[in-house]
């Protein structure tokens, strides 16, 4: 983590500079507007000057009152322009390692992701913001505060370096220390809960059904107490440790106090103006100083996240290769050699299959669940590797086309996602440059011109969450509409038709046939409603290919997928 903090602070030298100075500066600018202001007070109390002898202090009083929010700012918008831009590249980061999670069988919970996005990543921006800037200033100012204690007198030189090391150095550490376990088990804790509270409300409906409620309820409110009584004990500590810390601020005021009455006693202006002007000028530091112990024990949290993310792949540079990837030219063809594929080392789900899908073929693949055939479309579509053997499409390997092959491949899914957003925008999600000629086109294509002109807002008609305002068979024509305009020369769909009645999915296999005929058309079903449109089928049984041929010859030839089509065909018809 440290390697990585300085990797990215070296990388901005500049701009940390400014950071660091800028705040240094408001900090001084802070000083010395108390001091003089001290100063003037005691100065115009006791008459010690004329208000003309006056007038350089109320000057040095505007100067300082001005530059030390005016610094201040600067300080804030460099600071945060800086970690805000960083954040951002992280939350692109998590994007992409989402994307490629399945690739790489990097199976998080949800709840990692979306404690990643809700709480890891603001650590990020907390641990520089209120962390490292915070503590590199304090510690600057410090010691320029034991370098003047040094120009003043050497006692006073001794008594500013014990108080340096006491407030800046051993009282943070031992906070890190005794407070270390503590913290560490609540950020465990809370990272535990995104996770479990996550899975029990995406799967609460089936807790409702079986009665379990009350139950699951009360084991995520005991994991919740075990964090709150987690959080009051160090809270505790918290207190006892400001308290100290407030005892030696009080001292450290009561031994300037003394020490201006010792060695300014005698200064023009009067014993009080000095007191009060330096008593006063210490305040500023009070707000500097006082929270180093808590921004210490911060960083232990904002530590777990950044482990937690790293984890994750969020703290390494990406991959070029992400961002290069070669350019395919027609023919585009598939070619599957020797592939294996499992999740588990003792359960393959594909073994050692081989196929060639010349380009613009149309290909039903079969088989029962469980069988291997959304997991030999997820392979193709570029969305997981083989654990073994090769899949290229026109002669380059799918792993070298990275983040290019949904150029190449498009995919809908058993379940097509429509976004909250208008139907316009639900249309770009494939290829942003979309015109509204192109938009009316695709929909004309996929016979939901019509449909979507009735609407009184036509195209910038709003869609509902997950798209609930469009009936099943409409969403699937909205992502064939969204693939189309994607134009990609492979088209996988994983059932899209599941769920749709037999006229509907009738509908929607003649629109599929029609819009992508010159294309590539790998399509997973779970029966044969219009498998005579396919120029070849293919049937996954256990990992590896039972039939494969054209739908007239298999027929004939294959009694057992003869059977199959009667029966299918019995129970549609």
């Amino acid at each position: 983590m440290i390697a990585w903090i300085r990797s990215y602070l070296g990388a901005s030298k500049k701009l940390l500079a400014q950071v660091l100075v800028l705040g240094v500066t408001a900090v001084v600018f802070a000083i010395g507007l108390m001091f003089v202001a001290g100063y003037l007070i005691a100065a115009s109390a006791d008459n010690a000057f004329s208000l003309l002898m006056l007038n350089i202090p109320l000057a040095f009083v505007q100067i300082f009152g001005l530059g030390k929010p005016l610094a201040r700012y600067l300080e804030r918008l460099r600071s945060h322009d800086w970690v805000l831009r960083l954040t951002s590249t992280l939350r692109l980061r998590l994007f992409r390692v989402v994307q490629h999670q399945q690739r790489e069988q990097a199976h998080w919970r949800t709840g990692d992701v979306l404690g990643s996005l809700a709480s890891d990543i603001e650590h990020v921006q907390n641990l520089f913001l209120r962390c490292v800037f915070p503590v590199l200033i304090a510690w600057i100012v410090g010691v320029l505060l034991v370098a003047v204690a040094g120009f003043m007198s050497p006692g006073l030189l001794l008594f500013a370096l014990i108080a340096f090391l006491l407030l800046c150095v051993i009282i943070p550490a031992l906070a890190v220390v005794l407070n270390r376990a503590r913290i560490e088990r609540n950020d465990r804790t809370r990272a535990s809960l995104y996770a479990e509270v996550t899975d029990k409300v995406l799967g609460s409906r089936d807790i409702a059904i079986a009665g379990r409620g009350e139950e699951i309820t009360g084991q995520l409110m005991e994991e919740l107490d075990r964090l709150d009584a987690g959080e009051r004990t160090i809270a505790h500590h918290d207190r006892l440790r400001l308290l100290l810390i407030q005892v030696l601020l009080l001292c450290i005021i009561l031994v300037l106090i003394w020490w201006t009455f010792e060695r300014l006693g005698g200064a023009p202006g009067g014993t009080s103006d000095w007191i009060v002007a330096v008593a006063l000028g210490f305040f500023p530091l009070i707000e500097v100083i006082a929270p180093l112990p808590q921004l210490f024990e911060d960083t232990l949290e904002h530590r777990e996240a950044l482990e937690r993310m790293n984890e994750q792949g969020l703290l390494v540079d990406p991959d070029p290769a992400l961002f290069t990837a070669p350019s395919l030219h027609a023919p585009f063809d598939i070619s599957i050699e020797e592939l294996s594929f499992s999740y588990e080392p003792e359960h393959c789900i594909l073994s050692e299959v081989t196929l060639s899908i010349p380009y613009g073929q149309k290909l039903a693949i079969l088989g029962k669940s469980g069988s291997g055939k959304t997991t030999l479309a997820h392979l193709i579509h570029g969305d997981m590797l083989p654990r073994t053997g090769a899949i290229s499409i026109a002669g380059v390997p799918i792993a070298d086309l990275r983040d290019v092959i949904w150029d190449y491949v498009g995919f809908i899914s058993q379940d097509s996602y429509v976004f909250a957003m208008s139907i316009f925008d639900n249309l770009r999600i494939g290829k942003i440059e979309v015109s509204e000629e192109e938009a009316w086109a695709a929909l004309d294509a996929v016979g939901l011109k019509s449909h979507v002109a009735s609407l009184p807002d036509r195209l910038e008609t709003m869609a509902d969450e997950a798209g609930l305002n469009f009936s099943g068979g409409q969403r699937g024509r909205l992502a064939l509409a969204r693939v189309l305009l994607q134009d990609p020369p492979i088209v996988v769909l994983d059932e899209p038709t599941v769920g749709l009645d037999p006229v509907t999915e009738q509908k929607v296999l003649d629109t599929i046939m029609r819009v992508f005929a010159e294309k590539t058309v790998i399509m997973i079903t779970h029966h044969l409603q219009r498998v005579e449109a396919f120029d070849r089928v293919l049937f996954v049984e256990e990992g590896r290919f039972i039939m494969d041929g054209s739908p007239a010859v298999l027929t004939v030839e294959n009694e057992r997928y003869a059977k199959l089509l009667a029966f299918d065909r019995g129970l549609s018809f």
